[in-house]
């Protein structure tokens, strides 16, 4: 599998985990998959997630739920395999809409939008748009 396949599969498992109300799930291991992961239980999105100790080739996810209504509403793939999107860091700080957040692959990994425009990570930097969040 590509790599961009495998983030397509994870965005559907959690699109579709948050839709039917889904305690837990599992997706196959990649390293981007548990790098973006790790982003979005750093952010708060998804309660836990771990290697499954039966299947050595799948991460199980616990998706976050606060008073019984999903974390956010839907994941939404910005670069397709066929299309890739690349963004400069000024495109990026002004013109990018200010309620969703935006997953970015870069040079020193994954960035999320918030951190990146207080911190000042993406000042001489771009990236790969990857995902956005739709809150």
């Amino acid at each position: 599998m590509s790599r961009q396949s495998t983030l397509y599969f994870l965005f559907s498992s959690l699109n579709n985990a948050y839709s039917i109300k889904r305690r837990v799930f599992t997706v196959f291991y990649s390293r981007i998959v548990f790098l973006f992961l790790k982003e979005l239980e750093r952010q708060g999105l998804i309660d836990n997630f771990y290697l499954n100790p039966y299947k050595a080739n799948e991460l199980v996810i616990y998706p976050k739920y606060i008073s019984g209504r999903p974390a956010f509403r839907k994941i939404v793939s910005v670069s397709k395999i066929s299309r890739r999107v690349y963004i400069r860091a000024s495109t990026f700080r002004y013109k990018m809409d200010k309620d969703g957040l935006y997953f970015l692959s870069t040079n020193k990994g994954f960035i999320v939008s918030n951190i990146s425009i207080f911190n000042n990570v993406l000042s001489k930097t771009g990236g790969e748009l990857l995902a956005k969040i739709i809150f």
